[in-house]
């Protein structure tokens, strides 16, 4: 049995992958397309780069508060509420 070109699937690093049934089909699709499954060393990530360490802009959430926040009572005020009830 003779090897047959298509139908073909075709490879997008960000969609999913497409069968084409046609030379003209997948010339179609363009240059971002391929034969072969992407893999991760091959292609940068598809997206905005992203920032270098220390060049981050304002944290989009506020600082935590501090550990005194979160310090239990001291023992002995401790052992006179548990007292009271």
């Amino acid at each position: 049995m003779p090897f047959a070109d298509y139908p073909r699937m075709m490879f997008h690093r960000t969609s999913d992958p497409v069968i084409v049934q046609s030379r003209e089909e997948e010339d179609a699709l363009g240059s971002d397309w391929a034969r072969t499954v992407w893999s991760a060393g091959e292609v940068p990530p598809a997206g905005p780069p992203r920032e270098e360490p220390g060049e981050s802009p304002e944290p989009l959430w506020p600082p935590e508060p501090a550990a005194e926040a979160f310090e239990p009572a001291p023992r002995k005020a401790r052992r006179a509420a548990a007292k009271k009830r």
